[in-house]
C-alpha cells in the first residue's frame, strides 16, 4: 500500500476514549469513522464497505481480544488493526494471530478537558506490516504535542504492572485500611500534612474512576499477580522488622530503597515540594479550615469556586508573587492561587479553576516569554491590563558558603538570560541549572552545597541564606511587563504604587499559506492607517513546519477602527483582537 494519507475507522468511537481520538484525526483533516454497539451498521458492514484504512479498537480491555478475532475474519490483507487498551501481550497476540498489518498503542492519560495531546505520553508497540501506518499516527500526536514512547508488549505489561497495576493497587488498599480501621475521616482530615493530603487526594482520584475499567487493568494484565507477590513478600519483611521493633534492620531495609532510588529520591523531593507548598498555602489556608477543623468539603469547594481567583506563578516571593502585590489591591491579592509552572496557569484557567491571569509576558533584556504569548494566543485570551515592574535580581547563597566555592547556579530560565553578563564575567565554569520559578530556585540552593541562586531579594526571609550581590542583572534598567488576562476590565488596582504609563492594543492573526508578501500586506495595512506597531513576534502554531501566528502590539490609537479591523480581515485567514489596554508601572 503505498499511501501517506490513511482513513481510520474507530470501533467504540461512542466511548470516552474513542471520541477523544476522533476530535483528534478530524482536527488535522482526516477522514475518520465511528462504530458503537449502538451503530444501526453492523460491524462487518462498517470494516467492509468504507475504504478504512486503519481500524482502531478502543472497547473494554476484556472484550478487545474478541473483537479483534471477530473482525480478523471479514477485514482485507491492506486494513491494518491497532488497539488502545492498557494491556499488551494479549491484543498484540490476538492481532498477530489474524494474520494482517497490526501495530499497538497506550495513551497514558483520561482525555483533557482541552482536546488536545499537549504534553502527554503514548506508548507504541511495533508490530507487523504496519510502518507507515503507525508512522502515520504517529505524525498526527507529535504534531499534537504529545510525547511518543517505544516498547514491546512484554516490556510495556511489566511497567504498567508497577505504574499502574501496583499504584492502584495501593491506592484501593490505602483507603480499604483506613475504613477498616473504623476511625473518623474529618479527624484523620484535620490532622494530616499537606504530604499526607497529596497522598489522600491520589487515593481518592483512582477511587473516583470507572470501577470496571480500573479492574480489567488489575485481572486482565497478567504481570500484575508476579508483581503482587513481590510487593506481599517485600511488605511481610518490613512488618515482621516493625513488629519486632527491630529499629536497626529498619534502618538497612529503609537506607537500601533509598540507595535504590539514587537521584530520583532528591529529585521527588525537591518537585514535591512546589506541590507541597501549593497544598500547604490554598488547602490548609483559611479557605479550608473552619475554626481549626478541616472541613472534608473545603478541598472540593476550592477548587470549584473560581470567582475572581487569578492566577500567579508561585510559590510565594518569587517575581510574579511580588509584582502581584504590587498591582492589585489586598483584597484582590487574597484571591491569587499559586501555581509552579506558566503552563500550569494556562491549564488551570482553560479547566476553569480560576477566572484570571497574571503572568509576565516580556522583559526588557531578555525580550519575550515564549510560555506567556503562547498561552495568550492559543486560547485568543483577551489582556485587560499590563504592569510594567522594575527587576532587580540577587544573588543568594547558602550562609556557610564563599563566593569563590560556587559551582552551580539556579535560576528561572529568564533571569538567568537577564543576569547573563553576570554569571559570564564571575562564575563561567558554573554549571547552569534552570528551574521552574525563583523560589524554586532557592530550594534547590539551600539543599545543594557550594551552589548560588538568582531570586528576589525578599527571598532573603528564608533561613541560613545570604546575599552576595543585591542587584547581578546585566543592567540597572531591567524590567519585566506582566499582563492580567480575563474577561472582565481589570479592576481593584493599588493606585498607591503604581500609575499609568500609556495605553497600547494587542492582536494576533494568522496567514493563509506561506507566500511572498503576504506579511508585507499586514504590515502596509498598519503603515496605511498610520498605527505605529510597538511588537510582532512570530510563535509556531505546532501544526507544522512553516505554520506561524504573528502577535503584534501597538499605540492604541487607531481613527476608524472597524474600517481597519475589515480590512485586516480581508488579507488574513484569521485575526482575534487580545485587548486594547492601560500599561502601568
Amino acid at each position: 500500500m503505498n499511501k501517506n494519507n490513511f482513513s481510520i475507522g474507530i470501533i467504540g468511537g461512542k466511548g470516552i476514549m474513542g471520541k477523544f481520538f476522533e476530535s483528534v484525526f478530524l482536527r488535522y483533516g482526516i477522514k475518520t469513522f465511528v462504530w458503537s454497539r449502538k451503530s444501526e451498521e453492523s460491524l462487518e458492514s462498517f470494516c467492509t464497505t468504507k475504504n478504512i484504512d486503519i481500524i482502531i479498537v478502543s472497547v473494554s480491555i476484556d472484550v478487545t481480544e474478541k473483537i479483534i478475532a471477530e473482525i480478523g475474519t471479514y477485514i482485507s490483507d491492506n486494513q491494518c488493526i491497532c488497539d488502545v487498551t492498557s494491556v499488551k501481550i494479549g491484543p498484540m497476540n490476538a492481532m498477530q494471530k489474524i494474520g494482517k498489518p497490526y501495530f499497538g498503542m497506550h495513551p497514558m492519560f483520561a482525555p483533557p478537558l482541552s482536546g488536545k495531546m499537549d504534553g502527554q505520553n503514548v506508548i507504541f508497540c511495533s508490530g507487523k506490516n504496519s510502518q507507515k501506518q503507525e508512522a502515520f499516527i504517529k505524525n498526527i500526536f507529535e504534531k499534537d504535542n504529545s510525547h511518543i514512547l517505544e516498547s514491546t508488549a512484554q516490556e510495556h505489561d511489566e511497567i504498567m504492572s508497577i505504574v499502574q497495576g501496583l499504584s492502584h493497587f495501593f491506592d484501593i488498599t490505602f483507603v480499604q485500611t483506613l475504613r477498616a480501621r473504623g476511625l473518623n475521616l474529618e479527624k484523620i482530615f484535620a490532622s494530616r500534612s499537606p504530604a499526607y493530603a497529596l497522598k489522600l487526594m491520589l487515593s481518592g482520584r483512582t477511587l473516583y474512576q470507572d470501577s470496571e475499567l480500573y479492574g480489567n487493568i488489575q485481572i486482565q494484565n497478567s504481570q500484575n499477580i508476579k508483581t503482587l507477590e513481590t510487593f506481599f513478600t517485600e511488605a511481610q519483611k518490613l512488618f515482621t522488622t516493625i513488629k519486632n521493633k527491630d529499629l536497626n534492620s529498619f534502618n538497612q531495609i529503609f537506607n537500601a530503597q533509598t540507595k535504590f532510588l539514587g537521584k530520583y529520591a532528591k529529585r521527588s523531593q525537591d518537585e514535591s515540594d512546589i506541590i507541597i507548598d501549593y497544598l500547604a498555602n490554598r488547602i490548609l489556608s483559611k479557605k479550608g479550615v473552619e475554626n481549626n477543623n478541616y472541613n472534608c468539603n473545603a478541598l472540593q469547594n476550592i477548587t470549584t469556586n473560581k470567582n475572581n481567583s487569578l492566577g500567579v506563578l508561585g510559590p510565594k516571593n518569587t517575581f510574579s508573587y511580588l509584582a502581584a502585590y504590587q498591582f492589585f489591591t489586598p483584597e484582590k491579592f487574597t484571591k491569587i492561587r499559586l501555581y509552579p509552572t506558566i503552563a500550569s496557569i494556562f491549564s488551570a484557567y482553560n479547566k476553569g479553576e480560576i477566572s484570571e491571569i497574571f503572568v509576565p509576558v516580556e522583559n526588557f533584556l531578555h525580550g519575550s516569554v515564549a510560555e506567556s504569548l503562547d498561552g495568550i494566543c492559543a486560547g485568543n485570551l483577551p489582556i485587560q491590563a499590563v504592569y510594567e515592574m522594575k527587576i532587580s535580581p540577587a544573588f543568594f547563597v547558602q550562609e556557610s558558603t564563599k563566593k569563590e566555592d560556587i559551582k552551580e547556579i539556579f535560576s528561572h530560565s529568564q533571569a538567568l538570560a537577564q543576569c547573563s553578563n553576570f554569571i559570564e564575567t564571575q562564575y563561567p565554569n558554573a554549571v547552569i541549572t534552570p528551574t521552574s520559578s525563583t523560589a524554586e530556585a532557592m530550594r534547590f540552593m539551600q539543599k545543594t552545597i557550594n551552589s548560588a541562586a538568582i531570586a528576589p531579594k525578599e527571598q532573603l526571609e528564608l533561613k541560613n541564606v545570604k546575599i552576595l550581590y543585591k542587584n547581578c542583572a546585566n543592567t540597572n534598567e531591567n524590567a519585566t511587563r506582566f499582563a492580567h488576562i480575563a474577561h472582565c476590565e481589570t479592576t481593584e488596582l493599588n493606585m498607591s504604587t503604581i500609575q499609568k504609563k500609556l495605553k497600547e492594543g494587542a492582536l494576533v492573526f494568522y496567514l493563509e499559506k506561506d507566500a511572498p508578501g503576504n506579511l508585507e500586506s499586514v504590515l502596509h495595512l498598519f503603515t496605511k492607517n498610520k498605527i505605529n506597531l510597538t511588537k510582532i513576534e512570530s510563535r509556531p502554531t505546532g501544526k507544522g513546519f512553516g505554520e506561524y501566528l504573528f502577535f503584534i502590539t501597538y499605540e492604541y490609537q487607531i481613527e476608524e477602527k472597524n474600517n481597519f479591523l475589515t480590512q485586516l480581515e480581508q488579507i488574513t485567514s484569521e485575526y482575534k483582537l487580545l485587548g486594547e489596554y492601560n500599561i502601568y508601572k
